[in-house]
């Protein structure tokens, strides 16, 4: 590599750190860029053009085969697009131990190719292209849990997420979008209900109590005003 020539006057005997420090101008430059070359080189490459936001429409999953509507930014894309992932999982990337082997569904899995850097895809919805994108009910992979149905002898989620990935087996370039079961909401929501009729009644009940209460301090305060007045 060539080094860059420093021109200018000559130090003068006073000033001879001044002929140091051009000395070793160029080295100190040649470190700094050979430290930048390194740290680019340090860069993951997943890392550049990862899926950075999403959504999705509805935020409910209600039975299997359902339709998605999934948008998306974020995307690498080439001559010929870029390509997306879209899955089923139990978990997200916050959980310590995850591993999309062990908590998402690889047959639920459904693949969009040619898509530009922001975009619109359809998830689910569609028995030709994968019959169980979504599913409700026992994973069709593992068999060891279940979604938004109780199936016995395993742990069901009433919350899950659509794992949306450049490539499934990059976890670098993935993002995850929760959803959770209509079966769980409907289910809340008559609980909720139960509780606030009974709240209804504890607090009709609660008034009469403190009506009555107040009624008796009064009563109470004003006997000894009447017993103090001259018969």
């Amino acid at each position: 590599m060539a080094h860059a020539t420093i021109t200018g006057s000559k130090p003068t005997k006073g000033n001879q750190h001044g002929q140091d420090d051009r000395r070793l101008a160029p080295s100190f430059g040649t470190l700094v860029f050979g430290f930048a070359v390194t740290a680019m080189l340090a860069i993951p490459v997943g890392s550049v053009g990862a899926v950075s936001k999403g959504s999705i429409s509805p935020t409910t999953l209600t039975s299997s085969g359902q339709r998605f509507e999934v948008t998306y930014s974020g995307l690498r894309t080439g001559d010929q697009g870029s390509s997306l992932a879209v899955e089923e999982c139990i978990a997200d990337d916050r959980k310590t131990d995850f591993n999309p082997a062990v908590h998402c569904s690889s047959l639920s899995r459904q693949f969009f190719f040619g898509l530009p850097e922001s975009g619109t895809v359809t998830y689910g919805g569609n028995p030709a292209a994968n019959p169980i994108a979504p599913f409700v009910g026992l994973d069709p992979e593992s068999g060891a849990w279940s979604v938004c149905s109780s199936e016995s002898g395993v742990t069901n989620h009433e919350n899950g997420y659509l794992r949306v990935s450049e490539s499934p087996s990059d976890q670098t370039t993935d993002l995850f979008v929760p959803f959770t079961c209509a079966s769980a909401g409907a289910r809340r929501g008559a609980e909720s209900g139960d509780t606030g009729a009974s709240g209804v009644v504890v607090a009709a009940g609660v008034g009469v109590v403190a009506v009555g209460g107040i009624v008796g301090i009064a009563r109470k305060r004003q006997r000894p005003r009447s017993s103090s007045l001259p018969r």
